[in-house]
């Protein structure tokens, strides 16, 4: 047996999806496919395919969920909450980076929302760690 070992790099596509939930149910679900972004060069810098065929741009990252996109989702859920008289209600998040953003806090605050961060690393805190719990189990099952 060789000591090393061919792994193929390709990877499936990455979905990022954003839940809100409360004690009545879900709130809203965002799914949110990455889409490439052209690398940003001063030339312009050409690949070929493996076929050599044709020619592609080169990309250099996948752009997935960032704070604007989460300040949308938010955005929605504040709507929806409003929509329920549920405003002023405390909106409980984890530690993530994303959540922390400055535009984050002060949307929340100019909508008459309150917002309480977990302690790190305490998914047993978080009550949506459960409900993803349940999701991907039943992902798992259609799979």
């Amino acid at each position: 047996m060789p000591a090393k070992a061919v792994i193929p790099a390709n990877r499936g596509i990455t979905v990022s999806i954003i839940g809100a939930i409360c004690e009545k149910g879900v709130i809203d679900l965002t799914l949110r496919k990455p889409k490439a972004v052209q690398k940003k060069t001063n030339s312009n810098k050409k690949r070929k395919r493996e076929n050599g065929k044709a020619e592609v741009v080169e990309v250099n990252a996948r752009v997935s969920t960032r704070s604007e996109h989460f300040i949308e989702f938010l955005i929605g859920v504040m709507d929806t909450l409003d929509q329920f008289d549920m405003k002023g209600r405390y909106l409980v998040m984890d530690n993530a980076a994303i959540h922390k953003v400055t535009e984050v806090k002060d949307l929340i605050a100019s909508r008459g929302y309150k917002v309480i961060y977990l302690p790190p690393y305490s998914p047993f805190l978080n009550p949506t760690e459960l409900f993803w719990f349940k999701v991907k189990g039943v992902l798992g099952e259609i799979a």
